[in-house]
């Protein structure tokens, strides 16, 4: 089945029904109409624009697409734009989860089947969490995650966090991710876009630095990628599912907001990310 074309069909269901015609950008955007969605891409597009100035992963992405800077940043605006609809239109229908103190996503513990592949582990995390782990090719967890490190292009340097997003969106049938910088958001921004994702049942992930993780990496350095399940808002505390092979930090383990915030925002080796959903 073609999630795909399932995701436009969704998409372009909502807008015959609920918006005006017309998502051409290069229209006229002061036409006094009383819901303008080309306004509103243009918007989104202004709101983005200073996020990814800087990102090196955005220009990785665009120079992988033979993309312009704005060719890319209409692309992703009309991503975050799209799941503004799906969000506004169907979000009451849809099956959330626990919006109270702990807000939260089921994801399993899946440990990774090498030392670089955490990406396409968490993954299938994430995508277990949105119930579509059964669109990836494999009989067991082992061979899923191979394909998805096929998909994602991941070798022993690790995965692109860019292509982590496009193959996520990719395997997702309604909502899409993407990646902020985490040096591009405050720790209140940071813990807002893990609860709404969280609440949408996608599990974020984090695309840490391990050695901020001092509660159970012990200053131990490296670059992972680990799913969170759920956010404290009372204790402030983030649940990760770390997929990690060796035993001494794979499993379940709780750390304050404010550690993993700085596990993607205090590198100085190299930029790192939160991978959330696109709103």
């Amino acid at each position: 089945m073609n999630t795909k074309r399932i995701k436009f069909a969704i998409f372009l269901s909502l807008i015959f029904t609920t918006l005006i015609p017309g998502t051409c950008v290069s229209a006229n955007v002061n036409q006094a109409d009383s819901y303008n969605p080309e306004k509103e891409i243009l918007e989104i597009m202004d709101e983005e624009r200073s996020l990814y100035l800087t990102d090196l992963a955005f220009y990785r992405e665009a120079a992988s697409k033979g993309l312009s800077f704005e060719e890319l940043l209409h692309q992703k605006a009309m991503t975050t734009y799209q799941n503004r609809v799906k969000m506004r239109t169907i979000a009451s229908v849809y099956d959330l989860g626990n919006n109270g103190n702990n807000v939260y996503t089921t994801i399993p513990l899946i440990k990774q089947t090498s030392s670089y592949n955490c990406g396409p582990t968490s993954a299938l995390q994430a995508l277990y969490g949105m119930k579509r782990q059964s669109s990836v090719q494999g009989n067991t967890d082992a061979e899923k995650i191979t394909t998805l490190m096929n998909e994602c292009g991941t070798d022993k340097s690790g995965t692109m966090v860019y292509k982590m997003v496009e193959v996520l969106n990719n395997h997702s049938d309604l909502f899409d991710y993407k990646y902020t910088k985490g040096t591009s958001m405050t720790e209140t921004e940071f813990q807002g876009k893990v609860e709404t994702s969280l609440f949408y049942n996608m599990a974020p992930i984090l695309h840490a630095r391990t050695e901020y993780l001092t509660s159970y990496y012990k200053g131990h350095r490296s670059g992972h990628y680990i799913a969170i399940c759920e956010v404290d808002r009372v204790n402030k505390t983030i649940r990760v599912k770390d997929c990690n092979n060796n035993e001494e930090y794979y499993g379940v383990h709780v750390v304050s907001v404010t550690e993993a915030y700085q596990s993607i925002t205090e590198s100085k080796e190299s930029e790192r990310y939160l991978i959330h959903m696109s709103y």
